[in-house]
C-alpha cells in the first residue's frame, strides 16, 4: 500500500537565512531525511506549499483539504488543517 504524504512546510523545513537574519523556506528536507533513515515505505510525496502553519490562509487550507480528498480515497475528517 502506498502512503501519500502532503507537504506544507513547518518548522522541520525552516532554515536560517544569513542575508535577512530570519527563518525562511528554501526547499523541503523530508525526502532527504527519509533517504537517510533508509525508509522503505512506499511513499508518494507531494509538496503543496512551504509555509509556517501560522501563515496559512483559509484559501490555502482549502487547497490542503482538496488535495486530501481529491483522489477520493481520503475523507475530509482524516485530513488535518489547522484553524
Amino acid at each position: 500500500m502506498q502512503i501519500r504524504l502532503l507537504l506544507t512546510g513547518g518548522t522541520i523545513d525552516k532554515r536560517y537565512n544569513l542575508m535577512t537574519a530570519e527563518m525562511d523556506y528554501d526547499k523541503t528536507h523530508i525526502q532527504e531525511m527519509l533517504g537517510q533513515a533508509r525508509s522503505r515505505v512506499d511513499l508518494e510525496v507531494e509538496e503543496l506549499m512551504l509555509l509556517d502553519s501560522m501563515e496559512i490562509t483559509d484559501t490555502q487550507r482549502q487547497q490542503i483539504l482538496q488535495a486530501c480528498i481529491g483522489r477520493g480515497g481520503v475523507r475530509p475528517y482524516n485530513c488535518y488543517a489547522r484553524h
